[in-house]
């Protein structure tokens, strides 16, 4: 208790890209999509499996999104608004719906708004039980094919 969980199981992995699903604190809430597997090559590669600390970061254009910290040789690997391959070096994009084959998630606000929504709710939640105003632990699991 205490920790936000975000868990991303993939599911369909292939040349193009990786596919899968978004969980938050174990409800399915979005579909993924990243880079193929490309043993972790910067800017190109989805990121190894395991799990990482994360905090939120608002600055610059990219907005309201979610970076992992320690990701074995990377920097700035983050979940945030994107469609397409075209919209990712290396990072997580989630969206309510899949168009399968085509490597693209659709309505990719919508879901980093709601995953916004999620920790605001978690943060309030566990707020009323602790009364404290420490900061809320973000933890990422990545998983799957």
């Amino acid at each position: 208790m205490g920790t936000f969980k975000i868990t991303v199981d993939r599911k369909l992995k292939n040349e193009t890209c990786t596919q899968g699903y978004l969980a938050v604190n174990d409800e399915i809430i979005a579909y993924t999509l990243e880079r193929p597997d490309l043993n972790n090559a910067n800017d190109i590669s989805s990121i190894p499996h395991g799990s990482y600390d994360a905090f939120i970061r608002t600055d610059g254009e990219r907005g309201w999104r979610i970076e992992l910290k320690n990701v074995p040789g990377r920097t700035n690997v983050q979940i945030h608004v994107g469609n397409n391959m075209g919209n990712t070096t290396g990072c997580i994009l989630p969206g309510k719906n899949v168009v399968l084959n085509t490597c693209t998630v659709t309505d990719s606000k919508t879901a980093m708004a709601d995953i916004q929504k999620a920790l605001i709710q978690f943060s309030q939640e566990l707020d009323l039980e602790r009364n404290s105003c420490n900061p809320i632990a973000i933890a990422v699991e990545i998983k799957g094919v």
